[in-house]
């Protein structure tokens, strides 16, 4: 078992790095990106799903940390990923794309 915080992989390894709803329960979101940045290489493409408060028109009970897709946009600029939206509409969940530069 590991952490999303301290990942046992070599630098610039992925092409690709996936993280399908467990965004929100990681303590340091900010770590993580750090080290999601770590084990990308150069282009890497960076997919992720997640949960966002302005979408959970249902008031559905969500887990764990909750980010608007401005703060994630705002977290992928800081750690060097360029922010795309992927428009799919699945009640609460945002689906986006950030590519390394």
């Amino acid at each position: 078992m590991t952490s999303a915080d301290e990942l046992p992989f070599d630098d610039n390894l992925f092409d690709i790095v996936l993280c399908i709803l467990s965004l929100n329960f990681f303590n340091d979101i900010k770590k993580v990106f750090k080290e999601i940045n770590r084990v990308a290489a150069i282009d890497a493409i960076f997919i992720c799903s997640v949960p966002v408060p302005e979408r959970n028109r249902l008031k559905s009970t969500i887990r764990g940390t909750l980010y608007s897709e401005e703060e994630l946009e705002k977290i992928c600029q800081e750690n060097g990923f360029g922010y795309e939206s992927i428009l799919v509409q699945n009640g609460a969940l945002l689906y986006f794309r950030a590519i390394l530069q």
